[in-house]
């Protein structure tokens, strides 16, 4: 589906820029927009399982290929995407690589609001990269500066 309105046409081209950067930054490491294919399952008075698609902006793969980070990029900081990291990604790929990698998430944003609450704090990154590092459970935020 097309966005409409100025705001999502923006998101979009933000991602783009970004998507074009990490995968000149990163080569073969990045993946943008990977689907990923999995069965939804829903039960109670109305069970049902359909093939569904989950698409995360980008998939960064560690130098060392011991690590995975879940990228997400939005325009704007915001709990949306702390959301789709963690309660809908995270999940998804723990489940398809179980203990074979160690997962990350980062959140990578043009505008960035310390004001916005999480569930588990937030940690600002300079680079990428540095996800693979971080020793916290707290979310990881990228405030996006050419790289």
């Amino acid at each position: 589906p097309k966005p409409k309105g100025a705001a999502p046409k923006l998101g979009l081209k933000f991602e783009a820029l970004v998507v074009k950067a990490l995968g000149k930054t990163f080569g073969r490491n990045f993946a943008p927009a990977c689907p990923i294919s999995f069965q939804e399952i829903h039960r109670g008075p109305a069970s049902y399982s359909r093939p569904s698609t989950a698409i995360p902006d980008g998939l960064l793969l560690s130098r060392d290929s011991r690590s995975l980070c879940i990228i997400e990029i939005k325009l704007r900081h915001s709990q949306d995407a702390w959301a789709q990291l963690n309660r809908f990604y995270l999940p998804l790929l723990r489940k398809i690589v179980g203990d074979s990698l160690v997962l990350r998430t980062l959140e990578i944003c043009k505008y960035y609001d310390p004001g916005v609450q999480l569930p588990n704090g937030k940690e600002l990154l300079l680079k990428p990269e540095e996800v693979f590092d971080k020793t916290s459970a707290s979310h990881s935020v990228l405030i996006w500066e050419k790289l």
